[in-house]
């Protein structure tokens, strides 16, 4: 009796679909414009800037939660290698009732962050354990497919924040808001 309950706990581990809340599939895409910056500088009167700005979004998401097994666990290692055998990257990320407790990156990268996927087919393997030890574990595939470059309308922003000036990162991202991401 105890074979066929350990049969039935493995086939409905597997007829789960392992996911991201977002989907299996995203699409990447390139957004670059050009954008004027005049600040109000209280000390020094009106400055300009001007930023070609340029971000890789992914689409539908850049971050999503990972869905799995609803078994009893309370960590989630997921690890993906990228179709040339390359590891894109490794998250590890608490885990309950079925899904991750967090959103994990799978786009962004930073100084202090790196994604889990890259553009292409990505080999997704997670394991599940608890207090430690294994229990379920699997492998998904997520494709990211590239979509090309969009340009976005020259952008102006009048800013009462003098560092807008001289920081392109926090202005580009307000003007990428502000016209949609190109779209």
């Amino acid at each position: 009796m105890k074979f066929i309950s350990t049969i039935l706990v493995f086939f409905a581990i597997s007829a789960h679909a392992q996911s991201f809340t977002a989907g299996n599939h995203f699409i990447s895409q390139v957004i670059y414009g050009d954008l004027d910056v005049q600040c109000h500088d209280p000390g020094h009167g009106m400055r300009t800037a001007f930023f070609q700005c340029q971000e890789q979004t992914l689409d539908p998401a850049e971050y999503s939660y990972f869905t799995g097994p609803k078994v009893q666990a309370d960590q989630v290692h997921l690890k993906a290698v990228w179709q040339n055998g390359h590891q894109t990257g490794t998250k590890d990320v608490g885990y309950a009732d079925g899904k991750s407790v967090d959103a994990i990156n799978l786009w962004i990268s930073t100084l202090f962050q790196r994604p889990l996927l890259d553009e292409g087919l990505n080999k997704v393997s997670y394991e599940l354990s608890n207090s430690g030890k294994t229990v379920a574990s699997g492998e998904f595939d997520v494709m990211v497919d590239e979509a090309g470059t969009l340009h976005c309308p020259r952008g102006f922003i009048d800013s009462f924040v003098s560092a807008d000036c001289d920081n392109q990162y926090s202005v580009c991202d307000r003007y990428f808001r502000d016209h949609n991401y190109c779209k």
